[in-house]
């Protein structure tokens, strides 16, 4: 295992609860307010980052975890900015998000425990 690995498990939980901490209550409230997006877009884009310094054999001990999508979604923020579909983009906020940070954290967990 890397040696980094919990390292970016542990920012991947930072950028996730930044998410939490800032997203809005509803799809209307984020559409309204392009700084919000744009420091949303921010924080998905360096918790994929994140997600990519994760060591692959602990991404495959977690298949339930959206690696591959966590990690293409931060490429498409940095390369493909005009091109985003902000839908997508609440999408992972409103739900995803939500899901993710417990995962992480109890892979962290177990990856500390070793």
């Amino acid at each position: 295992m890397k040696r980094q690995t919990p390292e970016r498990l542990r920012d991947m939980i930072e950028y996730a609860e930044k998410i939490l901490r800032r997203a809005p209550k509803d799809r209307r409230a984020f559409d309204r307010d392009e700084v919000l997006q744009t420091a949303l877009l921010h924080w998905i884009e360096n918790l994929g980052e994140a997600a990519n310094g994760v060591d692959r054999d602990v991404q495959r001990a977690h298949p339930q975890v959206p690696w591959r999508q966590m990690i293409a979604m931060r490429n498409r923020i940095t390369h493909g900015y005009f091109e985003l579909d902000m839908g997508t983009v609440w999408n992972v906020v409103d739900r995803e998000i939500p899901r993710l940070l417990p995962q992480i954290r109890a892979i962290l967990g177990s990856v500390e425990s070793r």
